[in-house]
């Protein structure tokens, strides 16, 4: 059996899990995941459905716990957990693998996911803002200027997306309501 490690960072955790499950079309079957790492290990095309979730609390509290148990009762496989995010997978075999069967518990979902981008931004807008007051000039001040404003307009843009995709989904809700 073949593996390899693949080094590539996401912010869009819908683009990561497409790009999952092409990596498993092709017959690349992810097995472990650390911060920008993937570990793959090569099999039959096809074979596991790849799924990503940030869970309501860390993965050590009861109720997060009590849901990935669950999950493993319906056959779902944990493949890591970083942080809140777990990623999941599933024979392809069994059919259709959706975490979110219906709109309120996917709007849960993008809710966290917006929460945490929205704090993680605010806490970089208040880092930009202390490097600016303490400008000591030089490179010293510009690098990590650069850096944190970078942070600021990756996650501004996710949040944006977030925010429009959650209006989306409740929309959606009231014109079933």
């Amino acid at each position: 059996m073949t593996a390899k490690v693949v080094h590539k960072l996401f912010w869009d955790f819908e683009k990561e899990e497409r790009w999952l499950n092409e990596m498993a079309a092709k017959g690349w079957n992810l097995v472990r995941y650390t911060l920008g790492a993937y570990r793959f290990e090569s099999g039959e095309p096809g074979t596991w459905v790849y799924r990503i979730e940030l869970l309501p609390g860390g993965r050590r509290r009861a109720a997060s716990r009590e849901y990935l148990t669950l999950l493993r009762d319906t056959g779902v496989e944990t493949i890591a957990t970083y942080m809140r995010w777990v990623y999941l997978r599933r024979p392809a075999a069994r059919g259709a693998f959706e975490l979110f069967t219906d709109l309120e518990s996917r709007i849960a979902h993008y809710r966290r996911v917006l929460r945490l981008f929205a704090g993680l931004l605010a806490a970089l807008v208040a880092a930009e803002a202390g490097l600016i007051v303490n400008n000591g000039g030089g490179v010293a001040f510009v690098v990590p200027l650069v850096i944190v404003l970078a942070g600021i307009v990756v996650l501004g843009v996710q949040t944006v997306r977030l925010q429009r995709r959650v209006r989306s989904l409740t929309a959606q809700r009231q014109v079933f309501e």
